[in-house]
Protein backbone atom coordinates (compact mmCIF):
# COMPACT_ATOMS: atom_id res chain seq x y z
CA UNK A 1 0.00 0.00 0.00
CA UNK A 2 1.75 3.13 -1.24
CA UNK A 3 0.52 6.20 0.63
CA UNK A 4 3.05 8.58 -0.89
CA UNK A 5 0.25 10.77 -2.28
CA UNK A 6 -1.22 11.18 1.22
CA UNK A 7 -0.19 13.96 3.62
CA UNK A 8 2.81 12.96 5.70
CA UNK A 9 0.86 13.33 8.94
CA UNK A 10 -1.49 10.58 7.71
CA UNK A 11 1.45 8.29 6.88
CA UNK A 12 2.88 9.01 10.33
CA UNK A 13 -0.42 8.01 11.96
CA UNK A 14 -0.39 4.76 9.99
CA UNK A 15 3.20 4.00 11.03
CA UNK A 16 2.47 4.75 14.68
CA UNK A 17 -0.44 2.31 14.62
CA UNK A 18 1.78 -0.61 13.50
CA UNK A 19 4.09 -2.89 15.39
CA UNK A 20 7.71 -3.20 14.26
CA UNK A 21 7.13 -6.24 12.09
CA UNK A 22 4.29 -4.50 10.22
CA UNK A 23 6.36 -1.34 9.79
CA UNK A 24 9.22 -3.27 8.17
CA UNK A 25 6.81 -4.60 5.55
CA UNK A 26 5.17 -1.20 5.05
CA UNK A 27 8.54 0.51 4.54
CA UNK A 28 9.03 -1.51 1.34
CA UNK A 29 6.04 0.13 -0.35
CA UNK A 30 7.51 3.55 -1.08
CA UNK A 31 10.35 5.97 -0.36
CA UNK A 32 8.14 8.35 1.64
CA UNK A 33 6.74 5.47 3.67
CA UNK A 34 10.28 4.25 4.30
CA UNK A 35 11.55 7.63 5.47
CA UNK A 36 8.67 8.37 7.84
CA UNK A 37 8.42 4.84 9.24
CA UNK A 38 12.17 4.67 9.82
CA UNK A 39 11.84 7.73 12.04
CA UNK A 40 9.14 5.90 14.02
CA UNK A 41 11.38 2.83 14.39
CA UNK A 42 14.31 5.00 15.49
CA UNK A 43 12.21 6.57 18.25
CA UNK A 44 11.11 3.15 19.49
CA UNK A 45 14.66 1.88 19.41
CA UNK A 46 15.75 4.78 21.59
CA UNK A 47 13.77 3.07 24.35
CA UNK A 48 14.95 -0.44 23.52
CA UNK A 49 18.60 0.63 23.37
CA UNK A 50 18.65 2.32 26.77
CA UNK A 51 21.14 0.80 29.23
CA UNK A 52 21.78 1.33 32.91
CA UNK A 53 24.87 3.31 33.80
CA UNK A 54 27.23 2.13 36.51
CA UNK A 55 28.96 4.31 39.11
CA UNK A 56 31.63 3.44 41.64
CA UNK A 57 31.88 4.62 45.24
CA UNK A 58 35.15 3.79 46.97
CA UNK A 59 36.24 4.64 50.48
CA UNK A 60 39.86 4.92 51.64
CA UNK A 61 41.23 2.78 54.46
CA UNK A 62 41.00 5.67 56.90
CA UNK A 63 37.41 6.33 55.85
CA UNK A 64 36.61 2.67 56.46
CA UNK A 65 38.04 2.86 59.96
CA UNK A 66 35.78 5.83 60.66
CA UNK A 67 32.82 4.01 59.14
CA UNK A 68 33.38 0.95 61.32
CA UNK A 69 33.39 3.18 64.38
CA UNK A 70 30.15 4.91 63.50
CA UNK A 71 28.01 2.35 61.67
CA UNK A 72 26.48 -0.97 62.74
CA UNK A 73 28.63 -4.07 62.35
CA UNK A 74 27.11 -7.45 61.50
CA UNK A 75 28.32 -9.32 64.58
CA UNK A 76 28.81 -12.78 63.08
CA UNK A 77 30.99 -11.53 60.20
CA UNK A 78 32.48 -8.29 61.55
CA UNK A 79 31.53 -6.35 58.40
CA UNK A 80 29.55 -3.17 57.94
CA UNK A 81 25.87 -3.59 57.13
CA UNK A 82 25.45 -2.20 53.59
CA UNK A 83 21.89 -1.06 54.34
CA UNK A 84 23.12 1.22 57.11
CA UNK A 85 25.59 2.81 54.67
CA UNK A 86 22.93 3.88 52.16
CA UNK A 87 22.56 7.45 53.57
CA UNK A 88 26.36 7.90 53.51
CA UNK A 89 26.71 6.56 49.97
CA UNK A 90 23.76 8.72 48.87
CA UNK A 91 25.57 11.79 50.22
CA UNK A 92 28.68 10.82 48.23
CA UNK A 93 26.61 10.54 45.05
CA UNK A 94 24.96 13.90 45.60
CA UNK A 95 28.16 15.69 46.62
CA UNK A 96 30.03 14.37 43.59
CA UNK A 97 27.01 15.13 41.43
CA UNK A 98 26.82 11.70 39.80
CA UNK A 99 24.28 11.94 36.93
CA UNK A 100 22.29 8.95 38.20
CA UNK A 101 18.96 7.97 36.68
CA UNK A 102 16.34 5.57 37.94
CA UNK A 103 17.61 2.03 37.45
CA UNK A 104 21.31 2.94 37.47
CA UNK A 105 23.76 0.80 39.42
CA UNK A 106 26.13 1.83 42.22
CA UNK A 107 29.10 -0.34 43.25
CA UNK A 108 30.91 0.06 46.57
CA UNK A 109 34.14 -1.51 45.34
CA UNK A 110 36.09 -2.11 48.56
CA UNK A 111 33.23 -3.22 50.79
CA UNK A 112 33.72 -6.67 52.30
CA UNK A 113 30.43 -8.58 52.15
CA UNK A 114 28.95 -11.94 53.00
CA UNK A 115 27.19 -12.47 49.68
CA UNK A 116 28.05 -11.83 46.02
CA UNK A 117 26.76 -8.48 44.74
CA UNK A 118 25.85 -7.31 48.25
CA UNK A 119 28.01 -4.28 47.43
CA UNK A 120 25.65 -3.43 44.54
CA UNK A 121 22.92 -0.83 44.97
CA UNK A 122 20.32 0.66 42.64
CA UNK A 123 19.07 4.21 42.27
CA UNK A 124 15.26 4.27 42.36
CA UNK A 125 14.93 7.89 41.30
CA UNK A 126 15.29 9.51 44.70
CA UNK A 127 17.36 7.15 46.85
CA UNK A 128 19.45 3.98 46.82
CA UNK A 129 17.91 0.55 47.32
CA UNK A 130 19.68 -2.79 47.79
CA UNK A 131 19.69 -5.86 45.60
CA UNK A 132 17.25 -8.67 46.29
CA UNK A 133 17.84 -12.38 46.75
CA UNK A 134 14.44 -13.71 45.76
CA UNK A 135 13.13 -15.77 44.03
CA UNK A 136 16.54 -17.42 44.41
CA UNK A 137 19.65 -16.80 46.46
CA UNK A 138 21.41 -15.20 43.51
CA UNK A 139 21.59 -11.49 42.95
CA UNK A 140 18.41 -10.04 41.41
CA UNK A 141 17.32 -6.55 40.53
CA UNK A 142 14.67 -4.93 42.78
CA UNK A 143 11.06 -5.80 42.02
CA UNK A 144 10.14 -2.15 41.54
CA UNK A 145 11.91 -2.18 38.15
CA UNK A 146 9.43 -3.72 35.70
CA UNK A 147 9.99 -4.82 32.08
CA UNK A 148 8.91 -3.68 29.52
CA UNK A 149 6.47 -1.14 30.98
CA UNK A 150 9.31 0.98 32.37
CA UNK A 151 12.62 -0.53 31.30
CA UNK A 152 13.70 -2.27 28.08
CA UNK A 153 14.59 -5.95 28.42
CA UNK A 154 18.34 -5.52 28.04
CA UNK A 155 18.59 -2.48 30.35
CA UNK A 156 20.92 -4.24 32.82
CA UNK A 157 22.86 -6.28 30.25
CA UNK A 158 26.12 -4.46 31.06
CA UNK A 159 26.08 -5.95 34.55
CA UNK A 160 25.42 -9.38 33.05
CA UNK A 161 21.94 -9.94 34.41
CA UNK A 162 20.05 -12.58 32.46
CA UNK A 163 16.63 -12.21 34.11
CA UNK A 164 14.12 -9.40 34.62
CA UNK A 165 10.92 -8.71 36.50
CA UNK A 166 8.26 -9.06 33.82
CA UNK A 167 5.03 -7.08 34.25
CA UNK A 168 2.99 -10.22 33.56
CA UNK A 169 -0.41 -9.11 34.96
CA UNK A 170 -0.56 -6.25 32.48
CA UNK A 171 -0.03 -8.53 29.46
CA UNK A 172 -1.71 -11.72 30.66
CA UNK A 173 -4.78 -11.36 28.41
CA UNK A 174 -2.69 -10.75 25.29
CA UNK A 175 -0.46 -13.71 26.05
CA UNK A 176 -3.42 -15.99 26.65
CA UNK A 177 -5.09 -14.92 23.41
CA UNK A 178 -1.92 -15.27 21.30
CA UNK A 179 -0.64 -18.55 22.74
CA UNK A 180 0.41 -21.25 20.30
CA UNK A 181 1.92 -24.71 20.72
CA UNK A 182 4.17 -26.68 18.41
CA UNK A 183 7.58 -26.14 16.88
CA UNK A 184 9.36 -23.15 18.38
CA UNK A 185 12.16 -23.85 15.92
CA UNK A 186 9.94 -23.48 12.85
CA UNK A 187 8.19 -20.43 14.25
CA UNK A 188 11.42 -18.57 14.96
CA UNK A 189 14.21 -20.37 13.09
CA UNK A 190 15.42 -21.44 16.51
CA UNK A 191 17.43 -24.69 16.47
CA UNK A 192 19.95 -26.50 18.63
CA UNK A 193 23.52 -26.85 17.41
CA UNK A 194 22.65 -30.32 16.07
CA UNK A 195 19.56 -29.08 14.30
CA UNK A 196 17.14 -30.66 16.77
CA UNK A 197 13.77 -28.93 16.94
CA UNK A 198 12.61 -27.12 20.05
CA UNK A 199 8.95 -27.81 20.81
CA UNK A 200 6.66 -26.09 23.29
CA UNK A 201 4.23 -23.26 23.93
CA UNK A 202 4.92 -19.66 22.96
CA UNK A 203 3.07 -16.39 22.70
CA UNK A 204 3.49 -12.68 22.04
CA UNK A 205 2.29 -9.33 23.28
CA UNK A 206 2.58 -5.74 22.11
CA UNK A 207 3.47 -2.75 24.24
CA UNK A 208 3.78 0.74 22.77
CA UNK A 209 3.59 -0.93 19.33
CA UNK A 210 6.69 -3.05 20.02
CA UNK A 211 6.17 -6.79 19.73
CA UNK A 212 7.71 -9.12 22.30
CA UNK A 213 7.72 -12.91 22.53
CA UNK A 214 7.46 -15.27 25.49
CA UNK A 215 8.37 -18.93 25.14
CA UNK A 216 7.74 -21.74 27.58
CA UNK A 217 10.02 -24.58 28.53
CA UNK A 218 11.76 -26.33 25.64
CA UNK A 219 10.84 -29.92 24.81
CA UNK A 220 12.20 -32.44 22.35
CA UNK A 221 10.25 -34.97 20.27
CA UNK A 222 10.64 -37.82 22.73
CA UNK A 223 8.99 -36.03 25.67
CA UNK A 224 6.76 -33.45 23.98
CA UNK A 225 3.00 -33.19 24.25
CA UNK A 226 0.91 -30.22 23.04
CA UNK A 227 -1.52 -30.47 25.93
CA UNK A 228 1.23 -30.66 28.53
CA UNK A 229 3.10 -27.66 27.08
CA UNK A 230 -0.08 -25.57 26.87
CA UNK A 231 -1.09 -26.47 30.43
CA UNK A 232 2.27 -25.46 31.85
CA UNK A 233 2.24 -22.16 29.99
CA UNK A 234 -1.32 -21.35 31.12
CA UNK A 235 -0.47 -22.30 34.71
CA UNK A 236 2.40 -19.82 34.60
CA UNK A 237 0.14 -17.11 33.17
CA UNK A 238 -2.39 -17.65 35.96
CA UNK A 239 0.20 -17.85 38.72
CA UNK A 240 -0.17 -14.73 40.88
CA UNK A 241 2.97 -15.37 42.90
CA UNK A 242 5.12 -12.37 41.96
CA UNK A 243 8.25 -14.53 41.99
CA UNK A 244 6.90 -16.31 38.89
CA UNK A 245 7.35 -13.00 37.06
CA UNK A 246 11.14 -13.11 37.38
CA UNK A 247 12.04 -14.80 34.13
CA UNK A 248 14.99 -15.41 31.89
CA UNK A 249 15.95 -13.31 28.87
CA UNK A 250 16.93 -15.74 26.14
CA UNK A 251 20.17 -14.48 24.62
CA UNK A 252 19.31 -15.83 21.16
CA UNK A 253 16.50 -13.33 20.66
CA UNK A 254 15.46 -12.92 17.02
CA UNK A 255 15.54 -9.97 14.71
CA UNK A 256 14.13 -9.35 11.22
CA UNK A 257 16.17 -9.21 8.06
CA UNK A 258 15.42 -6.76 5.23
CA UNK A 259 12.78 -9.15 3.87
CA UNK A 260 10.90 -9.28 7.15
CA UNK A 261 12.06 -12.81 7.99
CA UNK A 262 13.05 -13.59 11.57
CA UNK A 263 16.73 -14.45 11.90
CA UNK A 264 18.31 -16.38 14.76
CA UNK A 265 20.41 -13.45 15.88
CA UNK A 266 20.61 -11.32 19.00
CA UNK A 267 18.90 -7.94 18.75
CA UNK A 268 17.71 -5.30 21.18
CA UNK A 269 14.82 -4.61 18.83
CA UNK A 270 12.77 -7.41 20.39
CA UNK A 271 13.38 -10.25 22.77
CA UNK A 272 12.33 -13.61 24.11
CA UNK A 273 11.40 -14.16 27.70
CA UNK A 274 11.80 -17.78 28.69
CA UNK A 275 10.06 -19.46 31.62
Amino acid sequence: MDLSSFPEEIILQVCNSMNNREIIEFMKTGKTNYRICKEVLDIRNEFLNQRAKSFVVEFSDSEWESIKSNYPIISYSNIVDIISLIPLITDVIKNKKYPVRRGDVIYVTNLVTDFPFENTLFWNGSRLIPTEYEPNEKFTIPKVFQTPTEFPPMYWSKIELDSVWFDKPRFRDQLMQNMEVGSISKAFDFYTYKGTEYLGAYSSFTHNHIEYFVIGDFYYNYDYDDEKAAKEFINWLNNDDENSNYIYINDEAPTFDKNGKIKNKYSSRMYFLQL
